[in-house]
């Protein structure tokens, strides 16, 4: 999720899914308008991501170390906001953004081993399928790109029966992040000490940091809607105990209070 002041240091081109639309959230083309570094908030999402002009750094916020980015990997779920740098104007990345628990169904390893990190895609599905047209990218029209990156996916699917993480994601984001972890482990008809296990699993965090980045990302949502919102307020009418509780459990994940967030 993009933080309101730096909006403008890209532009965005959004396709949808050809052909697998019940895994994939949405496939997002940036183009930076210049080199200036870019801070996301954690999207609660896997993505592929695809480097197709320049090159690009990466680091958590308010830490100083920057870390080169492969030109096509797998990011994990982050719990804190990061910075991105392209190298040069002009630089282009396309992401692929899997659904909430959707990501399981192709890689092919436990997603919470991918947790606050970039892997590089050809060791992660152990393939050099892409790096085969990877020169080609420049010369294909952007709806070709998709439907050779589709076909990979199919190519890697695998058949997974339904899961009881599923009711557990889809009652977090019901709630925007506000549930209770006992609760829901009892609406997906497990132990919490095994919904814990699964959910870290098949989803790539653990419910309790799953929601808050679900909880922090509708909070930012709101804040971004309004500037004159009353945080005394909207503590209370979100249901936090104090104040104090509200700033330090958004500002866990943002790097910034919510009372700097439209600053």
């Amino acid at each position: 999720m993009l933080l309101p002041d730096q909006i403008k240091t890209y532009k965005t081109y959004n396709y949808s899914p050809l052909k697998l639309g019940n895994y994939i959230a949405g496939i997002t083309l940036y183009q930076f308008t210049d080199d200036s570094p870019v801070m996301l908030n954690p999207g609660g999402y896997f993505e592929l991501i695809f480097q197709l002009e320049g090159s690009f750094v990466q680091s958590v916020v308010l830490q100083d170390s920057w870390q080169i980015r492969p030109d096509f990997f797998v990011g994990g779920l982050h719990s804190r906001s990061f910075m991105v740098k392209p190298d040069k104007a002009g630089a282009k990345l396309l992401s692929i953004q899997f659904r909430p628990n959707c990501a399981r169904f192709f890689i092919p390893d436990r997603l919470n081993l991918f947790k606050n990190k970039i892997e590089d895609l050809e060791s992660v599905f152990k393939t050099r399928f892409l790096s085969r047209f990877h020169e080609g990218f420049s010369q294909l029209k952007m709806l070709e790109v998709i439907r050779k990156i589709e076909s990979f996916l199919i190519s890697v699917y695998r058949e997974k029966p339904m899961s009881p993480i599923d009711i557990a994601v889809g009652d977090i984001y019901q709630k925007h992040g506000f549930v209770n972890i006992d609760q829901l482990a009892q609406k997906s008809y497990l132990s919490p000490s095994h919904l814990r296990k699964r959910f870290n699993e098949e989803v790539g965090m653990s419910p309790k940091e799953y929601s808050k980045i679900v909880r922090i990302n509708y909070i930012s949502g709101i804040l971004s809607q309004s500037t004159a919102v009353h945080l005394t307020e909207l503590t209370y009418q979100l249901g936090y105990f104090d104040q104090a509780h509200f700033i330090n459990d958004f500002k866990s994940v943002t790097g910034v209070s919510p009372g700097r967030f439209n600053q």
